[in-house]
């Protein structure tokens, strides 16, 4: 038996049998209205935590809780960092699963401002959680695998800005495959979220009205869309 130094902060969720990654593997197709309600409910939990300045890092399918009342639940805060208060996880260039990284990341190109490397990773990986949802689609890897070689992070030496151009068009490449796997009746929309979320130029990644008042990485306007 290990001892614990120091104080362990925790949360106790409702037992639930299903998270959403065993909820889409059950269901080789989800109903697009209850993939919204999720999502809806997933912003606004990830929302709530920003407005405490917290970032979660590590948002996934399997980091989503599903309850039978149709409400779901933002789980694991084990990589979560908070704005003023270091924590192991800050020395990682990735705090969460390589496997949703945003590219940046992955290129180890690291914003000094808490505000742009970690809610803007938060924005990925919401971006990235709703092109799951609605298409099957993991966004990043499917992204690395549009890459030449020479310009897989594995490989590549030069900068991030450097790569971008690279990385934007594997980007939208991915955008354009994934959308015909999303339900027509919102797949316009999806789309339009995947984009703003998920774009690899992380100066360019939110909501437009809010790049341009000066409140990108807030979720706000995502919660009301």
């Amino acid at each position: 038996m290990s001892q614990v130094d120091g104080t362990v902060y925790y949360l106790i969720f409702e037992l639930t049998s299903c998270d959403l990654r065993r909820q889409i593997d059950i269901q080789q197709r989800l109903d697009c209205v209850w993939c919204l309600r999720v999502l809806n409910d997933v912003t606004l939990g990830l929302w709530q935590a920003h407005r405490q300045a917290v970032a979660h890092q590590d948002l996934k399918p399997s980091n989503i809780l599903v309850y039978p009342n149709d409400v779901s639940r933002v789980a694991d805060f084990g990589r979560a960092s908070r704005r003023g208060s270091q924590v192991s996880i800050d020395k990682l260039t990735v705090g969460g699963d390589q496997t949703y990284a945003p590219p940046e990341l992955l290129y180890s190109w690291i914003h000094p401002d808490f505000t742009v490397r970690r809610m803007g990773t938060d924005m990925y990986l919401l971006g990235s959680l709703a092109a799951f949802m609605f298409s099957g689609v993991s966004l990043t890897p499917a992204m690395m695998t549009r890459l030449d070689p020479q310009f897989h992070p594995i490989n590549w030496r030069g900068t991030y800005e450097l790569v971008l151009p690279h990385v934007k068009r594997a980007f939208a490449e991915t955008v354009a495959a994934l959308a015909p796997e999303i339900d027509p009746l919102v797949r316009k929309e999806v789309v339009v979220i995947v984009q703003e979320l998920c774009t690899p130029e992380i100066a360019a990644r939110g909501h437009p009205k809010g790049i341009a008042r000066g409140d990108q990485y807030s979720l706000e306007r995502y919660k009301s869309r």
